[in-house]
Order: C-alpha cells, then structure tokens, then sequence
C-alpha cells in the first residue's frame, strides 16, 4: 500500500510542476501579479523620493495639516468624493457593519498582496535612494 502512496504523491508534485500548469496559474493571477508589481513599483518611488526629498515633504505635510485645521474652523470647505476614490484606485470594502476596526482590517485582509510590495518596494527604494 505505501509504495502506491508514494507514486501517487510524486505524481500529484510532477502534474504541479508541469509547464502548462503554472504558465495557467500565472495567468489566472495577472491581475494580483499586476497590482503586486504596481504596488512594489510606486512604494520604490516613494521610498526614493521620501528619502531625498524628506525636508519638502515636512512642509508638504505642514502645509496639509494647516489646510485641514482650516478646514476645521470652517475657513475653507474641502470635500472629498469617497466612492470615486476608491472605484478609482480599485480599493474594496467587504459587507461590514460599519466599525472602523472592522473596516479597516477587511481592507488589509482584501489587499495585503499590493500593500506588502509597495511596503518592500518603499524599504527598497529608502535603501537605494
């Protein structure tokens, strides 16, 4: 009975390792390999950009703090289009019940292939840059 078991299993990894069966599994997954690419592609340029550029972006950010305070006191009115942002960039919600927490970790769970290239693609390019 063993050795049928063996041949079994060696078979099962050699119909996984065959050429037609992976060429079809990375086709099937272009578009998380797309995103992955993407994500890892934007995070080196930011983490290059961030890494010669850190002393624009701390007025960049102190600017955008002071646009939100003055938002705040009702100075300026700023309105952001949520549901065109987010169908823009691709991001999904799953069904929640409308805790943040919840939200916010459906969020990481449905995207966490694109948010962890860019997050290498950013470490690489702070180590280049």
């Amino acid at each position: 009975m063993a050795p049928q078991t063996a041949n079994n299993w060696v078979d099962s990894v050699k119909d996984s390792l065959n050429v037609e069966t992976i060429k079809q599994k990375v086709w099937d997954m272009r578009g998380i390999l797309t995103g992955m690419f993407v994500g890892f592609g934007i995070g080196f340029i930011a983490g290059y950009l961030l890494k010669r550029y850190a002393h624009l972006l701390a007025i960049i950010i102190g600017i955008l703090i002071g646009i939100v305070i003055l938002n705040r006191l009702e100075l300026v009115d700023l309105s952001i289009n949520q549901d065109k942002l987010r169908s823009f960039f691709g991001i999904e919600y799953g069904a929640t019940d409308g805790d943040m927490v919840q939200m916010l970790w459906t969020w990481i769970k449905t995207n966490i292939l694109i948010v962890l290239s860019f997050a290498g693609g950013c470490a690489f390019g702070l180590r280049v840059g």
